[in-house]
């Protein structure tokens, strides 16, 4: 290593432009939100199998209506899990939004 320093031979790292960089790190954070979001539902749809609900087919479970019928259960876990949910899906739209204007 020494050796390829004291000729310059060493390889160069390849570091994106600023704007790139930028891009790229909320692309990261998206998806990591996206998945923290993924595995709080799945845990929503195992409280309910764990207490014995089974979703109503007439519409999805995290709709409008879907969160009504949810929070009428008023199952600790599920409460809990809501509210983050919620706080979730507001960063995922809002980086959306600012990714497409970055696009």
């Amino acid at each position: 290593m020494t050796e390829l320093a004291r000729i310059d031979a060493l390889p160069l790292s390849y570091m994106p432009p600023d704007d790139i960089a930028a891009l790229r790190e909320k692309v990261r954070c998206r998806a990591f939100l996206v998945r923290m979001r993924s595995k709080l539902k799945v845990k929503v749809r195992a409280q309910l199998t764990i207490n014995g609900f089974t979703p109503p087919s007439e519409y999805g479970l995290f709709t409008a209506k879907g969160l009504e019928w949810l929070h009428s259960l008023q199952l600790d876990a599920v409460d809990c899990y809501l509210p983050v949910i919620s706080t979730l899906d507001i960063q995922v739209g809002k980086l959306s939004r600012e990714l497409r204007m970055m696009a």
